[in-house]
């Protein structure tokens, strides 16, 4: 999967890259992470760490999962601290490429879903 490749861009502020890596078919997903881009600068100490890959459907489909930890700044709320984050994507195949279909945001401790824009507690 292209988590790594995902993150860095997020890191880069390369937002078309991460828009892009998101199915055409998913418009809300698509906005949710332009808006999130828009909001926030992710630092260069962000770190991706326990990434496990499980393939589904026959190949087709595919469920990554990571934590990502580093500086997070939000600019509207003059806010800059560590966020420590967990995260589910659902990968799959399209026009050769795997893209993001579906994005989960879990808490880093209990696993429990959770706000994808919401504030992470250092």
């Amino acid at each position: 999967m292209r988590v790594q490749e995902v993150v860095q861009a997020c890191i880069d502020n390369k937002v078309p890259v991460v828009v892009d890596s998101i199915s055409k078919g998913q418009v809300a997903l698509r906005t949710l992470a332009l808006t999130g881009l828009t909001m926030a600068d992710i630092h260069e100490d962000m770190h991706v760490s326990d990434l496990s890959v499980e393939m589904t459907a026959q190949n087709s489909r595919a469920l990554s999962r990571f934590r990502a930890n580093g500086t997070v700044s939000v600019g509207n709320m003059s806010y800059s601290g560590h966020a420590a984050t967990r995260w589910e994507l659902t990968w799959q195949r399209e026009e050769g490429e795997w893209r993001i279909v579906e994005i989960k945001r879990l808490n880093p401790i209990t696993g429990e879903e959770m706000p994808v824009l919401k504030q992470s507690k250092g």
